[in-house]
């Protein structure tokens, strides 16, 4: 008996699994990506109304295997953070028994995946339903693959919703002297908001190769914030936004890196220059 379920199991493992492939090297070459264009929003306030990208209505009455495959693309013009989520919406049948999967490709042939969420039915959290993180500028392809998921039917609209934050909004910083010249405030909008882990700074120029590596900066692990493995003389400090913005005061001119990471840990650094203090004597 204990086979005969561990059999069961597998075969609808392997069901989903094949329902949920979305595109394969063979079939891209014959996709017709439909262009879309992704909103640039200056903070994750405006967020909150930004339109769905792409809609579609669906029918999965049948108690089959059916599903429906869509295809979209979109062109960043500038190396940002993005913020995508996969909803339902205008629920005409009886049950809502969907389940969207969202896969996000740097190339058309879908060998490099760079984002990827679900939308399901049986959860109300919204953090399935939602991915974000820092990508290039360039075309991006999605693939979307609904299946009826609970044995029931649905009806319905599948919604994708997409909005792009430059990465020079991000940290957008600005640099200013008191009137004596001997010290120096840089200050930056809390663009992210709530999907700030944190944001870090130290003085230097620390490479972007560097943005992970916590012999440089603080590491987040397991709900906590670790210095053990910094090198002799980094004192990297995390900053907590006040209002609207961040800011931290320094009295040495030179270079200054900014270090933002997002709550799925993916990471963006600027190099900022202040100039124009007075030497202290």
């Amino acid at each position: 008996m204990k086979k005969k379920l561990t059999a069961m199991v597998l075969a609808a493992a392997m069901v989903v699994t094949s329902l949920f492939t979305g595109i394969t090297p063979v079939k891209a070459g014959t996709i017709n990506w439909e262009k879309k264009e992704v909103p640039v929003i200056k903070n994750i306030v405006e967020w909150e109304n930004a339109p769905a990208m792409f809609t579609n209505s669906i029918s999965l009455l049948d108690r089959t295997d059916e599903s429906v495959k869509d295809y979209v693309s979109f062109t960043l013009s500038q190396d940002s953070w993005v913020i995508m989520k996969a909803n339902s919406s205008m629920v005409s049948s009886s049950n809502d028994g969907h389940e969207t999967r969202v896969d996000v490709y740097s190339d058309a042939s879908g060998a490099h995946k760079v984002m990827e969420l679900e939308d399901q039915y049986y959860t109300s959290k919204e953090d399935s339903r939602i991915t974000y993180g820092f990508l290039n500028k360039g075309t991006y392809y999605v693939s979307l693959v609904t299946i009826r998921s609970n044995y029931e039917s649905f009806e319905g609209n599948i919604n994708l919703t997409v909005a792009a934050i430059p990465c020079k909004n991000v940290i957008n910083a600005k640099v200013k002297l008191n009137a004596s010249k001997t010290k120096a405030t840089v200050s930056f909008g809390d663009t992210l908001g709530t999907y700030a882990r944190a944001v870090q700074y130290q003085k230097g120029n620390i490479g972007k190769a560097h943005n992970k590596d916590s012999k440089y900066w603080e590491d987040y692990a397991y709900g906590y914030w670790r210095r053990a493995e910094l090198d002799k003389g980094r004192n990297p400090k995390r900053l907590t936004a006040k209002g609207d913005k961040y800011k931290f005061t320094v009295k040495k001119n030179g270079k200054y890196t900014i270090l933002i990471q997002d709550t799925k840990g993916n990471f963006y650094s600027k190099v900022v220059k202040v100039k124009g203090l007075k030497k202290s004597k």
